[in-house]
C-alpha cells in the first residue's frame, strides 16, 4: 500500500513537472534485474487480472537512472498494451533489455492490435488517446519527456493486427553488475 501511495504522489508530481517543462531526475545506479523485479511487484496483479502475460528478459547490467521515473515509463507503455488487448485472450507483453555500444536498449513489445493509424504521427503529443474511457492522454508524452531528460530517446514501430514495439534508448552504457 505504501509503494502504491508513493507511486500516486509521484504521478501527481510528474504531471506538475511536465506542465513546467523538463522533469527533474534523481539518478542512481540501478540493476536492470532489480528494475524489472520492482516493476513486476508493483504491476503484476493488474497485469494478471487483465489476462495478459508479462515476460521480462533482464540483463546483468547496472545503469544510472531515476528508478521511479523509469518505472512510470514502463507502467505507461505496458498499461497501454494491456488496454489495447481488451477482449484478446492471448495478450503477451515482453520487456527485453540489451546492452549496446554507448548505451542500453529497453524494448517493450506486445502482440496487440497495433497503434491506430489515426494517432501514430501524434502519439507523443499531449492529450492524444484512442478508445479509452479513462486516462488523460498524457502518458506517452510524459514517458517521452522522462526518457529525454535521461538523455535518451523513445520511439516505436507498429503494425496493424501484429503489435507494437517501443524502443527506449538510454545513453551512457551499462556497467556489468
Amino acid at each position: 500500500i505504501e509503494q502504491q501511495i508513493g507511486r500516486m504522489i509521484a504521478m501527481a508530481q510528474e504531471l506538475l513537472e511536465y506542465s513546467r517543462g523538463m522533469p527533474s531526475l534523481d539518478r542512481k545506479p540501478v540493476a536492470i534485474a532489480e528494475m524489472l523485479t520492482r516493476f513486476e511487484s508493483l504491476n503484476g496483479d493488474f497485469i494478471r487480472k487483465s489476462g495478459t502475460i508479462l515476460r521480462t528478459h533482464p540483463i546483468d547490467a547496472t545503469v544510472n537512472i531515476d528508478l521511479g521515473r523509469m518505472l512510470r515509463v514502463l507502467q505507461n507503455l505496458v498499461g497501454n498494451a494491456v488496454d489495447a488487448f481488451a477482449g484478446n485472450p492471448v495478450g503477451v507483453v515482453e520487456i527485453r533489455c540489451q546492452a549496446a555500444e554507448g548505451g542500453l536498449w529497453v524494448m517493450v513489445s506486445d502482440n496487440g492490435p497495433g497503434i491506430p493509424e489515426t494517432i501514430r504521427d501524434r502519439l507523443f503529443e499531449p492529450f492524444i488517446t484512442h478508445g479509452k474511457s479513462h486516462g488523460t492522454g498524457l502518458g506517452t508524452a510524459i514517458a517521452k519527456s522522462i526518457i529525454e531528460a535521461h538523455g535518451g530517446q523513445l520511439s516505436f514501430q507498429t503494425e496493424t493486427g501484429k503489435g507494437t514495439i517501443f524502443y527506449i534508448w538510454l545513453p551512457g552504457g551499462p556497467a556489468g553488475g
